[in-house]
């Protein structure tokens, strides 16, 4: 007589197999998602600079665009010009979310259109700030505070 599996035998070769049919579907869906996360930004930069006509919103730079696995949001990063407050700007441009999201359906074909939430991108914040540090440091080093062979 046979000895039939246990389940829990059953149930952790199932779970290998949809590990493993999961990692190469998993990459399927995230170019998928980061093909429509591009298509997002480019329509969003074009509709930003020809189509919204709110002097609170100069012109400022869609930087990225990140969207959820189930396509359903979109968070959407703005750098907006030097000058500009960035609250201001971010309170206009989520108030004109719906017409923006309106514009954006016309121009992609999506089922379902990802909500858009748009944020600051405080990338080039952190990168100024960066290269101050680094030129803090480099500065620093070459007027002797540190002196050679003492690191």
């Amino acid at each position: 007589m046979s000895r039939s599996p246990a389940r829990s035998e059953v149930v952790a070769r199932d779970l290998g197999d949809l590990q493993r049919m999961g990692s190469s579907m998993g990459r399927r869906d995230s170019s998928r998602i980061a093909r429509v996360g591009d298509q997002i930004q480019r329509q969003l930069a074009q509709i930003l600079a020809t189509e919204l006509a709110d002097a609170r919103v100069p012109a400022v730079t869609v930087s990225g665009v990140e969207v959820s696995r189930d396509l359903r949001n979109a968070r959407v990063f703005l750098t907006p010009p030097a000058g500009s407050d960035p609250d201001t700007v971010l309170r206009a441009v989520n108030h004109a979310a719906s017409f923006l999201r309106r514009r954006l359906g016309e121009r992609v074909r999506m089922k379902y259109l990802p909500r858009l939430r748009f944020e600051y991108d405080v990338t080039l914040d952190r990168a100024e700030r960066l290269a101050a540090l680094l030129e803090q440091a480099k500065t620093t080093r070459g007027s002797g505070d540190i002196r050679e062979g003492e690191t």
